[in-house]
Formats: C-alpha cells, structure tokens, sequence
C-alpha cells in the first residue's frame, strides 16, 4: 500500500506540474509573481475523530495545484483506521480549496470510500474542512482544521474529526 501511495502522489505530481507549466506558457505569465503563486502544496495530514461514537484515526495526504493567491484543487488520499472494530478503509477524491482573510481555510470534495463498514463497501461521500492556516510564503507551515466525512451508505454516516497537518510547497 505504501509504494501505491507513492507512485500516486509521483504521478499526481508531474501531471499537476505539466498543467502548471502548461497553462503558465499558454497564458505567457512568466513573472516572479506568478512563480510564486503557482506551485504544487503537498499536505501530510493525521486525524483523530468520532464515527457512530467510535473512535477513527487516520492519515493521508493531499496533492494541490494552487490557482492564484488563495485557491488551490486536486487529489486527496486517506487510511482510516476505526479503533473499536481495528477495521481499516480507505478514501479517495477531489478536492477544492479557498483561504480567506489570509488564514482561514476551507475546503470542499466528493470522495470515494473503499472497504468501509462491516460490508467492506465501496460508497461515495462528501468531505469538509475549516480551520486555521498562517499566511506565509515559507516552504513548511502547519494548518489545523476540523474535517467532516459524510458517506453515503444505505445509512448516511458522519465522522467529525480534528485535523492537524503540514504545508509544503514544492
């Protein structure tokens, strides 16, 4: 699993980077500026939260394309882990985000779900965060949202947890 995750940030990496080189020849912004404000953010993340009263952890990482100074989209993948049952599942989808007044994030995505509940289900959801992120032009920053997974079983589930994780811009 773990050379799969690396082959897929890998990938994730160079097709989000060929894009961005793209769209930087097509549209002949060559400026410092816009060096600076299009770059690929890898984001290592860990969560600890409550599904059905049950404790859940897991970890994952983010690959975005940044379009502008504060939108960015892309790719997300997670392990989660359920602490009473030791099941593990697994999700992955698209995900947009916004920063407002310079740190305040908030994102948006449709994710898929494999391997979740006692069925070992492949189901579709909705996940959110909002939280802090400090406005710097550093390589390394922390952000810390509260994340929120809505799956669509034949029981729609939630899981609300506290997400802490690390920018790097590449």
């Amino acid at each position: 699993m773990k050379k799969n995750i690396l082959r897929y940030c890998v990938i994730t990496i160079l097709l989000l980077k060929a894009t961005q080189i793209s769209a930087q020849t097509f549209n002949n912004k060559t400026s410092e500026k816009t060096f600076r404000e299009n770059y690929i953010l890898l984001r290592p993340n860990a969560n600890i939260g409550l599904l059905n009263n049950n404790v859940i952890s897991s970890f994952g990482i983010r690959t975005l394309l940044k379009a502008g100074s504060n939108k960015a989209y892309g790719m997300e993948i997670s392990r989660f882990r359920n602490h009473k049952t030791n099941k593990i599942f697994y999700s992955a989808g698209i995900i947009i985000e916004q920063k407002l007044f310079n740190w305040f994030n908030m994102s948006a995505g449709t994710v898929g779900y494999f391997n979740f509940g006692d069925l070992s289900e492949n189901v579709v959801g909705f996940t959110s965060n909002l939280g802090w992120e400090p406005n710097s032009n550093k390589r390394f920053s922390p952000f810390i949202t509260y994340r929120s997974d809505c799956i669509f079983t034949s029981k729609i589930q939630f899981i609300h947890s506290l997400n802490i994780g690390l920018n790097i811009k590449l």
